[in-house]
């Protein structure tokens, strides 16, 4: 079962929908992770419409391994996105 649900989560692709996505987004993108390569978080930040990106040399387990600068991070890339939310709106 592990194994099958690994193989979905690998075959899995928003590609397809993801221009429909219209609010603003952030994202978190590690330059380092073994499970995630960053070809592939590249290319769900840029098929996304007015998307935000910063950038960490960490693994995919840099929301525990760097906690405090990921949590920094999450933080900006809240307020991020409400600007850009409040300025579409305006």
């Amino acid at each position: 079962m592990v194994l099958e649900a690994g193989h979905a989560i690998g075959a899995f692709t928003s590609l397809e929908w993801l221009k429909e996505i219209d609010v603003p987004t952030s994202h978190i993108i590690t330059l380092r992770d073994p499970v995630i390569p960053v070809k592939r978080q590249l290319a769900l930040f840029s098929g996304i419409t007015n998307a935000h990106a910063v950038r960490i040399d960490a693994e995919h387990d840099a929301i525990v391994a760097q906690a405090p600068q990921m949590a920094q991070m999450i933080i900006n890339g809240v307020h991020s996105i409400i600007e850009r939310s409040d300025s579409a709106t305006a």
